[in-house]
C-alpha cells in the first residue's frame, strides 16, 4: 500500500519511530478521494453523510462507485445520491458514451451544468438528453440542477438517508461544503 511504501522510506531516510507515529496519526486522508463532510445518525440508526470526490472521467467515476458501493460504509446508507458535475463541455462530449454507462449503481443522480473555467468558451449542452442516456444505460432516474443556488436549495428540501456524494473536477467540492456546512446548522451542529 501507500502507507507501506511511505513507511519504508521514511525509515530509509532515518525518521524515528516516534517520527513516523506522530506524522501517521496526523493523516486523515486524501482530499477529495471520498472526503466525508458530513455524517449524521438518528434515533433509528438511519445514516446520511456528504462525501466528495474528484472523480470527473467515466473510468474514474464507474471505479470510485464502485469500490465505495461494495464497502462496509456503503452498507450504513439506505440509499446513494450522487451529484455531478461534468468537467468541461468538451470532454463530456469526447466521453458522452461512457458518461452515459457510468453511474450504475446509484439510486438518483442530480446533474450539474459542467464546469467551465473563465477563460474557455462554454458549449452547449442538451442536460436534459444527457439525464434521458444516463437513465437509459445507467439505469438511474437523474435530474438536471441548472444552478448551484437549484441545488442548495434541492438538498435541503430532499435531505434523506443516505449517502451523498459531490463528484466532478470543477466547483462542486464547494457547493459539497455549503450544504454539508446548512445540514450542519439545520441539526445545530
Amino acid at each position: 500500500s501507500n502507507m507501506t511504501a511511505a513507511v519504508c522510506c521514511a525509515l530509509s531516510l532515518k525518521f524515528s519511530a516516534e517520527q513516523l507515529q506522530d506524522n501517521i496519526s496526523k493523516f486523515h486522508g486524501i482530499n477529495r478521494r471520498m472526503q466525508q463532510h458530513f455524517f449524521s445518525t438518528d434515533n433509528h440508526q438511519h445514516s446520511i453523510a456528504i462525501f466528495d470526490d474528484y472523480a470527473h472521467h467515466p473510468v474514474e467515476i464507474r471505479v470510485t462507485l464502485n469500490a465505495f458501493l461494495q464497502s462496509q460504509v456503503a452498507r450504513q446508507f439506505s440509499k446513494t445520491y450522487l451529484i455531478f458535475e461534468p468537467h468541461r463541455a468538451q470532454r463530456l462530449m469526447q466521453h458522452y458514451t461512457g458518461f452515459c454507462s457510468a453511474f450504475k449503481g446509484v439510486d438518483y443522480l442530480y446533474l450539474l451544468a459542467p464546469f467551465q473555467p473563465c477563460s474557455t468558451q462554454i458549449e452547449e449542452i442538451d442536460l436534459n438528453r444527457l439525464a434521458s442516456d444516463i437513465f437509459k444505460h445507467s439505469l438511474c432516474p437523474c435530474r438536471v440542477l441548472p444552478t448551484n443556488e437549484k441545488a442548495r436549495q434541492v438538498m435541503s428540501e430532499n435531505k434523506k438517508h443516505g449517502a451523498f456524494i459531490f463528484m466532478g473536477a470543477g466547483s462542486v467540492s464547494h457547493l459539497a461544503q455549503e450544504i454539508a456546512g446548512d445540514w450542519r446548522r439545520s441539526e445545530g451542529l
